[in-house]
């Protein structure tokens, strides 16, 4: 049963009572762009998760299929290449997007490169 507890997520409401018990497969197959922004963006918002908290996530993907590790390394580029992409800033995100515009002149020059599918 501990297997199959790694494939649920929990669903809580803000006060911590359990409202529903979702498959992650199942909720991952239903998410539009529009749902997946929209769920990243609570999900970094929700204690702030920073750095850190990727480098623990990536950690936990080393064990991942090597194919789907490299569509994840591919998403989040193209997540950071189009935040790369925007004009303005203020002091909240002035040098994560100087950053991303550096790395989105790294892909765009073929300095960094992606690799695709085999």
């Amino acid at each position: 049963m501990e297997n199959q507890d790694k494939c649920y997520t929990i669903v809580k409401d803000y006060n911590g009572k359990e409202t529903a018990r979702v498959h992650t497969g199942m909720l991952a197959k239903s998410l539009t762009l529009g749902n997946m922004a929209e769920l990243l963006e609570d999900f970094v918002n929700s204690g702030m998760k920073d750095y850190r908290d990727g480098e623990e996530v990536g950690k936990m993907l080393q064990t991942s299929h090597r194919t789907l590790q490299a569509s994840v390394i591919r998403f989040c580029l193209g997540v950071i290449v189009s935040l790369g992409k925007q004009e303005y800033t203020d002091a909240r995100n002035e040098m994560p997007v100087a950053m991303a515009k550096k790395i989105k002149a790294l892909v765009e020059d073929g300095t960094l490169k992606m690799g695709w599918m085999i």
